[in-house]
C-alpha cells in the first residue's frame, strides 16, 4: 500500500509525503518523522502505523488531541483514502493507493532500519520533514535539464 499525505492550509506548501516506514511518528521531539515546530504538537503526538491491507492512527497522549474528519480519535483507528487528520494546528489528508510507483510530485522521506538496541523498536533513525509556522514555501527540485544533443557541426 503506498501512503502518501499532503499538508493542507498552511502559508507554504508540501506537494506530498510518502511515507516509506511502517510506523511514520509524527511531534516535535527529534525522532519523529514529521515535526511541526507548533505548541499545539506534542513532541509525541501520534503515529501513522501502515501494513499490507490498512493504515492506522493512533494518538499517544497528546495534550491537544488527534482529530480525523473532525472528531477527536481515541485508541487506534483505521484511516481511510482522503481522510483529514487534525495535528495540533496541522491539517493533513491522506492519500492511499495500492500502486508502488512513486509520483512525481513527492517529496520522500527517508527510509530507515529501527534501532535494534534492547528490542526497541519505536526508535526511529529516519530523515525528517520540519514544518515551520510562517516560513517560506519549501522549494521543489528543479527538474533534470535534457542533454544537449546537437554535434556541434552545424553551420
Amino acid at each position: 500500500m503506498k501512503v502518501e499525505l499532503r499538508v493542507l492550509g498552511r502559508e507554504f506548501e508540501i506537494t506530498m509525503i510518502a511515507m516509506m516506514e511502517q510506523k511514520f511518528l509524527v511531534g516535535r521531539a527529534v525522532d519523529c518523522h514529521l515535526r511541526p515546530a507548533s505548541d499545539s504538537v506534542s513532541r509525541h503526538h501520534c503515529v501513522f502505523k501502515k501494513d499490507d491491507f490498512s493504515l492506522r492512527l493512533r494518538d499517544l497522549g497528546s495534550t491537544n488531541g488527534t482529530f480525523v474528519n473532525n472528531d477527536r480519535i481515541q485508541g487506534e483507528v483505521v484511516l481511510n483514502h482522503s481522510d483529514i487528520v487534525q495535528v495540533g494546528d496541522v491539517t493533513l489528508q491522506v492519500f492511499c493507493t495500492e500502486t508502488a510507483q512513486a509520483s512525481t510530485d513527492t517529496a520522500v522521506i527517508g527510509s530507515h532500519d529501527t534501532a535494534s538496541s534492547a528490542g526497541n523498536t519505536d526508535v526511529y533513525e529516519a530523515d525528517t520533514t520540519v514544518l515551520k509556522l510562517g516560513d517560506a514555501p519549501l522549494q521543489e527540485p528543479d527538474p533534470p535539464q535534457a542533454a544537449d544533443t546537437s554535434t556541434g557541426d552545424a553551420q
